[in-house]
């Protein structure tokens, strides 16, 4: 109970911190992954296991004698693990939205057909549906009938779905109305043409499944057992006392190439994927800890291994 009040103690004080902007934008982060947390007990929740982890740490690094510097792994690695599930739940829930967005489309088109009106069909709908879609319509429809603008309500329905295809098709709806043309063909036309986006992106998927792996596999485990075996070794023949500047340093090289190139293959990857950069960290995140942590264990206790 105690925990409970210092969580909501601490993210109340960082709510005062934050404007209301800056708040709405960290909560639509969350909503968009269907993380239904208060934003700021969700921080705090992370800073409080990452304070707790940091201290567990920092006693075993005292007592195996390890570098100082291995601190910080536990300090950030809760907000690190925290913001890749939150990428992969958006990731995941973007793509649920646009599988069953054609079959929302041609529904909707067959009610318009039948007479209805489009608020009318979007309310009956609301009303049914189930899944991320459906719950987002429902929370458009409300505020529709609250007062608010129709078509803006639609506009941010695209912004929160955060589907570019979506966006435009919500556009194209919207201009449809405006010019007085028939909604319910074009959301036929709308309907077949997304279905078809979504059988390319599953076809473009498979086909590159076996070049992911393979920087998959670079990534997490050639170049950490590469590097790993540098580092023994460096230090085998530092131990034989032939000690020079290079060999000294070959752990931190081996560290540092490491995370670089773990680094860089999560954007290699998201390219690959999403023909788009900024997808990177979903991937760069996971795989440059998976790789270090290898490369750790590999190069710390293997040679004790050998020994053996």
């Amino acid at each position: 109970m105690n925990i409970i009040r210092i969580i909501s103690g601490f993210s109340s004080i960082l709510e005062d911190k934050f404007s209301p902007s800056t708040s709405y934008k960290f909560q639509l982060y969350l909503l968009n992954a269907g993380v239904k947390l208060y934003i700021y007990d969700l921080i705090s929740i992370i800073i409080f296991i990452s304070l707790i982890f940091t201290l567990i740490s920092f006693i075993l690094i005292i007592l195996l004698n390890l570098n100082l510097f291995y601190i910080f792994i536990p300090l950030l690695l809760p907000s690190i693990i925290s913001v890749f599930i939150i990428s992969f739940k958006t990731e995941k829930r973007r793509e649920l939205i646009e599988k069953s967005a054609p079959d929302f489309l041609r529904q909707l088109s067959s009610i318009l057909k039948v007479g209805f009106s489009f608020e009318n069909a979007t309310d009956y709908m609301s009303q049914y549906g189930d899944g991320p879609l459906y719950d987002e319509l429902r929370r458009t429809v409300i505020k529709i009938k609250l007062g608010e603008d129709f078509n803006e309500s639609w506009i941010e329905l695209g912004d929160r779905l955060n589907s570019n295809d979506l966006k435009r098709i919500f556009f194209i709806i919207l201009d449809s109305r405006k010019s007085g043309s028939s909604v319910g063909d074009v959301l036929d036309e709308l309907a077949y043409d997304l279905r078809q986006i979504n059988i390319l992106k599953e076809e473009r998927k498979s086909s590159l499944n076996m070049a992911v792996m393979f920087l998959i596999i670079s990534a997490v485990i050639a170049a950490p057992f590469a590097m790993a075996m540098v580092s023994i070794y460096s230090n085998f023949i530092i131990s034989m006392g032939q000690n020079n500047p290079i060999l000294s340093s070959a752990l931190q090289v081996a560290e540092l190439y490491i995370i670089i190139h773990s680094f860089l293959v999560g954007f290699i990857i998201s390219l690959i994927l999403y023909g788009r950069i900024k997808r990177g960290l979903i991937f760069s995140i996971p795989l440059v800890f998976i790789s270090y942590l290898i490369f750790f264990i590999v190069s710390r206790f293997a040679i004790n291994l050998i020994r053996f």
